[in-house]
């Protein structure tokens, strides 16, 4: 596709040598002496680079300026002005480079160059970021139930908000670095690494390398520029890391090159946990300061169990791309498969969901995933009748009336008060036979 310019500029036969220069060139070039016109226009045509004269008859250049700045496009505004110093003023507005009437055309040729080639570096960047956040959120994203809709909403949201850090909180498997990934590509920080860091199995000074570089020559440590840092079970952060990532959350200002050598551009800190970080605080095993600084902004991932009806959507999900992976053709879940995953605890959550399918995608012989193709080393408390006795297990009577008072529960979805009435019992009866949903 060809480079679209548009130049803008009351004055038309100013400009005919660089009208015939952009021709010339193969590029396509439109002129509008109107400054409305001029709008409508770029709204519509969406060109590469606009030249734009500051002296308009009908509007204000500046202004026009302004208008094609705020509309978000990705176009390059390069003025003509009369002054260095109104050159100046535009660049402070958001344009990318300034020339100064009368101009010389090999200074457009040399500034358009590298507009063009910025431009083309941010396309592919971009498109690059997009391939990468598409296969990610295909890879264990179904977004079905209106929690996870708003949820994946607050994700963006903290995405896009700046660099301040972000605590992601529940159970193990649940996909809570699935979740950093995507704050990571939608924002500004993508261009730079993603790096995990496990708290729980943390190897002597890893945060201090993360955090902070050392200059060559020197010992005196600088901040890592942009990024994210993933500190997952940060609940086990060291007590000395803790009091490190603290300082280093509470800097605001480095001077780049200063006498310390130090500075920051962005670097975001998302910190994940299976617990409840202020219970620690309460007991004094965890730092109450952090614990405020990383938890302003927060996401809490539900756990599966609490999520029945996004289970077989995941599932067919999953075998979807298992299908591709291992050559298979399963199109469909057996019933009493389906009874089964919807009863099941899932203790490991989505990424117990993940494996199990991959497992019963293996073995499977047709299009259709049954019941001699899911195995599962879990508990079986949560398994409806039906699935238990053609999986060839048993349970005790005690555990028996446990599932059948769950699966009243799950039949009613979750009202005890129904579901006592439908077995004749008390709510405080109900509550003593039944697991926790």
């Amino acid at each position: 596709m060809s480079v679209k310019i548009h130049v803008i500029d009351g004055e038309e036969a100013a400009h005919s040598g660089l009208m015939d220069f952009f021709n010339v060139s193969g590029y396509q070039v439109v002129l509008s002496t109107s400054g409305k016109k001029a709008l409508k226009c770029v709204k519509k045509e969406k060109p590469d680079l606009v030249f734009i004269a500051l002296d308009l008859h009908d509007l204000s250049g500046v202004e026009v300026l302004k208008k094609i700045k705020k509309s978000g496009e990705d176009i390059a505004l390069l003025p003509l002005v009369s002054s260095i110093e109104q050159g100046i003023e535009a660049m402070k507005l958001g344009a990318e480079y300034y020339f100064v009437k009368p101009y010389n055309l090999e200074e457009v040729k040399i500034v358009l160059d590298k507009c063009l080639a910025t431009k083309y570096y941010r396309e592919t960047v971009e498109s690059l970021r997009l391939q990468h956040l598409d296969k990610l959120e295909k890879s264990e994203l179904v977004v079905v139930s209106k929690s996870m809709k708003e949820i994946y909403q607050h994700v963006i949201k903290l995405a896009e908000g700046g660099s301040a850090p972000v605590l992601i909180s529940g159970e193990a498997g649940t996909g809570k670095e699935l979740l950093a990934k995507i704050i990571h590509l939608k924002s500004h920080q993508f261009m730079f690494p993603f790096v995990s860091m496990n708290c729980k199995n943390r190897v002597a000074k890893v945060l201090d390398t993360h955090l902070y570089c050392v200059q060559k020559g020197t010992e005196k440590p600088h901040f890592s520029e942009g990024g994210t840092l993933f500190l997952y079970n940060i609940e086990h952060l060291a007590r000395g890391d803790q009091l490190k990532l603290l300082k280093f959350l509470k800097s605001k200002k480095f001077v780049r090159g200063g006498s310390k050598g130090s500075y920051i551009i962005g670097k975001r800190i998302i910190a994940a946990t299976n617990v409840n970080l202020k219970t620690l605080v309460d007991k004094g095993k965890f730092n109450k300061e952090l614990c405020q600084k990383i938890s302003k902004r927060s996401v809490y991932i539900p756990p599966l169990r609490k999520r029945s009806h996004e289970i077989v959507p995941l599932a067919m999900h999953f075998i979807k791309g298992f299908n591709r992976e291992y050559g298979k053709q399963v199109v469909k879940i057996d019933p009493d498969v389906r009874n089964y995953l919807e009863s099941y605890n899932w203790p490991g959550n989505v990424s117990e969901l993940k494996n199990a399918i991959e497992h019963a995608v293996i073995l499977s012989q047709s299009e259709e995933l049954s019941m001699k193709e899911i195995a599962f080393t879990g508990s079986k408390k949560l398994m409806t009748l039906d699935s238990l006795l053609m999986n060839g297990s048993f349970l005790s009577l005690d555990e028996m009336v446990n599932l059948y008072v769950n699966t009243v529960l799950k039949k009613v979805k979750g009202n005890k008060s129904k579901a006592a009435k439908i077995l004749k019992v008390s709510r405080n009866t109900l509550k003593k036979k039944s697991i926790a949903l």
